[in-house]
């Protein structure tokens, strides 16, 4: 089992993510992918190293090696590390973790599977801080104010809004409660079936 640990500390966001590959190739793939987006999406022209006679938040250089990879943006940085864990043992296949949920098509939802929030926002079912939920790349931040103007619209109701508002994943539960779904069916959520 290999971890690829996503650490972020921005304007924008702080926190991590973790994500597990049964390859190290898989892993290193991924990482590749996230520090290219990120490189994109802030314009490139990074130096290639740290200016250690230069203050941090002067500085932007980006580095990426076959286990780690570091973006300082002035005073935001990104970092990505991929772990192995050699005691990691698999008990059974991380498809069949089904999440109890189902979306509004009754299709049940697994770890790992591609779903649409409110037709606008593509991301992963994952298991995340002890609750299953829908974790969004860095470029596909959610829109709280979007997500809660179709409270009214989706149930009927002036539902007063209780979300975390983490600006990369929304828990299943959250998603059940402020849109009043029943029986498990979330009726905000579709498979991705583009994917």
């Amino acid at each position: 089992m290999f971890i690829l640990k996503e650490t972020e500390n921005s304007d924008v966001r702080c926190g991590s993510v973790i994500t597990n590959f049964e390859t190290m190739d898989k892993a290193q793939q991924r990482m590749r992918e996230l520090y290219q987006k990120t490189v994109d999406i802030m314009g490139g022209n990074f130096d290639a190293e740290e200016d250690e006679e230069c203050c941090p938040e002067n500085q932007r250089w980006a580095t990426i090696s076959a286990m780690s990879a570091h973006i300082q943006n002035c005073m935001d940085t990104y970092d990505w590390e991929i772990i192995e864990d050699p005691e990691w043992v698999k008990k059974k296949n991380y498809r069949d973790e089904d999440t109890g949920v189902t979306d509004k098509d009754f299709q049940e939802l697994f770890l790992g599977d591609k779903v649409v929030l409110l037709d606008r926002f593509h991301g992963t079912v994952v298991f995340e801080s002890g609750a299953y939920g829908i974790g969004f790349d860095i470029e596909n931040t959610l829109d709280w104010d979007y997500i809660e103007s179709q409270i009214k619209p989706v149930t009927g109701c002036d539902n007063q809004p209780a979300f975390c508002k983490n600006d990369n994943f929304v828990s299943l539960w959250e998603l059940l409660w402020n849109f009043n779904c029943e029986d498990d069916v979330c009726v905000v959520l579709v498979k991705d079936m583009e994917e």
